[in-house]
C-alpha cells in the first residue's frame, strides 16, 4: 500500500508551524490519532483535543480509508462529525 499523503506527525508539525508563520498568536491544534488495519485497508481517525474525555462513539472524528487505490474521507468530506465506531460502514470518497 502506497503511504503517500499520509498524515504523520512530521507532517502535522510543519502545518503546526505553517499557521503559527502565518498568525504568530494562533493556538496550534492538537489531534487524538486513531489507526486500524482490516486486510489491505487502513482507518485513520482524528480528532481536536478539548481536554474533555473523547470516546471513539463521539462524532467528533475525521476519518480517512487508505488503501491501495488511494486515501479517501468518510462521506468525502473532511469535517470533524463521523463516529470512529462507524468507521467500517461509512461510505469514502475522495
Amino acid at each position: 500500500m502506497s503511504t503517500a499523503g499520509l498524515a504523520t506527525d512530521a507532517k502535522l508539525e510543519e502545518v503546526k508551524l505553517a499557521i503559527q508563520a502565518l498568525d504568530p498568536s494562533a493556538t496550534p491544534v492538537a489531534y487524538i490519532k486513531r489507526f486500524a488495519e482490516v486486510g489491505d485497508t487502513t482507518y485513520i481517525g482524528y480528532a481536536v483535543t478539548t481536554g474533555a474525555v473523547i470516546a471513539t462513539s463521539d462524532s467528533v472524528w475525521q476519518i480517512r480509508k487508505a488503501t491501495d487505490s488511494g486515501i479517501f474521507y468518510a462521506d468525502g468530506e473532511e469535517t470533524f462529525d463521523k463516529i470512529w465506531d462507524n468507521r467500517a460502514s461509512l461510505e469514502y470518497y475522495d
